[in-house]
């Protein structure tokens, strides 16, 4: 009876436990995105570019690494949890073979161990759908890690090509307005000796 009570509260943990990491992983998201919609501002001179302060895209940057990093740690206390809680079935699973049977009285027609089997069935079915959840859920993660860094390094990438843009239109205005100037002189000489 201790075993079906054992083997109950093992279900409610695994069935209890990706809720809570599912929350954690949620609020990171909202923080990176919360941040990522209020840095960008259109440019008022380049109406296809969006421009950021350097000091909130480090902070972003920074937003998204951690984030990262934390569905990394989370992804680590998962697997080991999980490793865990399989070492400990199959510790269970060990101890309750290497026990002997007893041969059945007369007495008493239902033997314990009659139910324990298919429990320990029924649990270890139920383990190995939770592992594959859990699997299921890493893969797309490290998938979804992967398509993030992607993003960071392609806005890292505009960013730096629009920097460059921006650079050297500014340089072509600079040259542009110094050609004004010197065509202001001029006319101011050509004015100044036309007076005299």
């Amino acid at each position: 009876m201790s075993a079906l009570i054992g083997l109950s509260t093992v279900l409610l943990l695994f069935l209890f436990f990706p809720a809570v990491s599912q929350k954690s992983t949620a609020s990171v998201t909202e923080n990176s995105t919360q941040a990522s919609d209020t840095i960008f501002r259109q440019a008022s001179n380049s109406p296809g570019y969006l421009v950021v302060k350097k000091a909130d895209w480090d902070r972003l940057r920074k937003v998204w690494t951690d984030s990262l990093k934390k569905n990394q740690e989370l992804l680590i206390q998962e697997q080991k949890k999980y490793t865990s809680k399989v070492d400990s079935l199959q510790q269970f699973k060990a101890s309750t073979n290497n026990q002997e049977l007893s041969p059945k009285s007369d007495n008493n027609p239902s033997n314990p161990l009659d139910f324990t089997i298919p429990i320990l069935a029924l649990s270890l079915g139920v383990l190995i759908i939770y592992g594959a959840v859990i699997t299921i859920k890493l893969l797309s993660q490290k998938i979804g890690q992967k398509s993030q860094i992607e993003r960071l390094d392609q806005i890292e990438k505009d960013f730096e090509q629009h920097k460059r843009n921006s650079i050297e239109r500014e340089r072509k205005l600079m040259r542009e307005l110094i050609d004004v100037q010197n065509e202001l002189e001029e006319e101011r000489s050509k004015q100044n000796q036309d007076s005299e």
